[in-house]
């Protein structure tokens, strides 16, 4: 699965293999950045760091990513339940804009 993206971390493509993301850099990001934070034990590549961030990720989540870096099952797992945390979020949203259309609709109605 190959998809691209405009975040603020400037990845220009990532895509999904045999369970692991991976992330092609533009090449502007590269430059002058240190490869790798030390943080909580956990050495983690800044770009990695900075893409979490962009996706709305805690620095609890992000210390926790990092210290299971090794165990790449336990990494998408939780990548996983990050993004369907985002998706429940957003679909509640929507149905709170529904309720917002519904009411103006009924508004609309009456006025007649």
């Amino acid at each position: 699965m190959l998809s691209e993206h405009t975040h603020p971390c400037k990845i220009s493509i990532c895509y999904f293999r045999s369970g692991v993301i991976q992330y092609k850099y533009a090449p502007e990001t590269r430059s002058g950045l240190p490869n790798e934070t030390q943080k909580g034990g956990a050495v983690i590549r800044k770009e990695l760091r900075q893409n979490l961030e962009a996706a709305g990720c805690s620095k609890r989540f992000i210390a926790e990513y990092a210290a299971c870096l090794d165990d790449s099952e336990q990494c998408a797992r939780m990548l996983a339940a990050h993004r369907r945390s985002l998706l429940d979020r957003i679909h509640r949203e929507e149905q709170q804009i529904r309720c917002l259309d519904y009411l103006v609709y009924t508004m609309k109605g009456t006025e007649k």
